[in-house]
């Protein structure tokens, strides 16, 4: 398993540094497609070169920003609906009766407390790269439902969700 990991990591940064290396070539021509030496006979053939490398990592870069963005979409999905990425996966198998019954024990009733679970409570510091997430990243709140919720023979009605995040 630790070899397939490290494999995984490097692959990931060899891709990574691919879509890098496209970037700066894409700029280096861009720039460069104005000078007159460029457009001279003796440098033609590298603006060729250059212009399939450009293609050829443009390929990669879509294919990344492809891969990432349905990631993206996923995880927001699962957080619009209040649902971790485990419980969601878990209801993608279960019939339309079965997943109207079924609670999520990590909702914690609305969806700005669960938004705030995820990612702090200061909206500043939402998009930064810091640790703000309260707890240790190990144990989470979660919500114990029993009583009357519980041993109900009818399911209870569903909470309203309300699209506002403050």
């Amino acid at each position: 398993m630790r070899m397939l990991l490290e494999s995984l990591k490097w692959w990931a940064s060899v891709i990574g540094w691919l879509a890098a290396l496209a970037s700066w070539f894409q700029i280096i021509i861009v720039l460069g497609l104005g000078r007159e030496e460029i457009l001279d006979h003796q440098w033609k053939f590298f603006v060729f070169i250059f212009l399939w490398i450009i293609i050829t990592c443009s390929y990669f870069n879509a294919v990344i920003a492809v891969s990432v963005g349905s990631l993206l979409k996923t995880q927001l999905q699962s957080l619009l609906s209040n649902r971790t990425t485990i419980e969601d996966s878990q209801l993608s198998f279960l019939d339309e009766d079965e997943m109207n019954h079924e609670f999520s024990i990590f909702d914690l009733g609305s969806r700005m407390a669960n938004f705030c679970s995820v990612f702090g409570k200061f909206p500043l510091t939402w998009l930064l790269p810091v640790y703000t997430t309260p707890g240790d990243g190990v144990n989470y709140n979660y919500v114990v439902r029993c009583g009357r919720e519980f041993a109900a023979p009818t399911p209870p009605p569903r909470k309203k969700r309300f699209w506002k995040l403050c």
